[in-house]
C-alpha cells in the first residue's frame, strides 16, 4: 500500500478511535456513504488504494465545509530539538496493517481498539511472545 494512503488511513483511524463523534459528524457532512464504503473496504481484503484515497478526499472536502482540517491529513512536524526518536518503541499497531497508527506502551496499558475494524483491539509491536 502506497505510504501516503497508509499514512492517511492511520491518521483517520486515530481520529475516529479519539473522537467517536467523527462518524457522526462525517455522515452530517454528507459523506457517510463514502465513510461506509471505506470501512467495509478496511474490514473485507483491504482498501484497494485509488478508490481509498477517492474516498479519504471526500471525507476530508465534506468536513472542511463544517469546519474541520485535517481529518486525514497531517503536516510535517520535526522533533523539537534535543530530542530523539528510540530505537526500541513498544506498542500497538493497525491488526491488519492497512494503516501507520501507531499507539505507545505509555499512553496506554490496554490494547486500544481499531474503530475502523469495529472495535477489534489493535496487534502488539513488537509481538509477545
Amino acid at each position: 500500500m502506497v505510504k501516503d494512503l497508509r499514512d492517511r488511513l492511520g491518521l483517520f483511524c486515530a481520529q475516529l478511535a479519539r473522537w467517536p463523534s467523527l462518524d457522526g459528524i462525517v455522515r452530517d457532512a454528507g459523506a457517510g456513504r463514502e465513510l461506509d464504503e471505506l470501512l467495509a473496504a478496511i474490514s473485507g481484503a483491504g482498501p484497494e488504494p485509488e478508490r481509498a484515497g477517492t474516498l479519504l478526499d471526500a471525507i476530508d472536502e465534506a468536513c472542511r465545509h463544517r469546519g474541520l482540517e485535517g481529518i486525514t491529513r497531517a503536516g510535517f512536524q520535526p522533533l523539537p530539538r534535543g530530542m530523539s526518536v528510540s530505537s526500541v518503541a513498544e506498542g500497538w499497531v493497525c491488526p491488519r496493517g492497512f494503516c501507520d497508527r501507531v499507539v505507545l506502551a505509555e499512553e496506554s496499558d490496554e490494547p486500544p481498539l481499531c474503530v475502523a475494524l469495529g472495535g477489534t483491539p489493535m496487534k502488539r509491536y513488537p509481538n509477545s511472545p
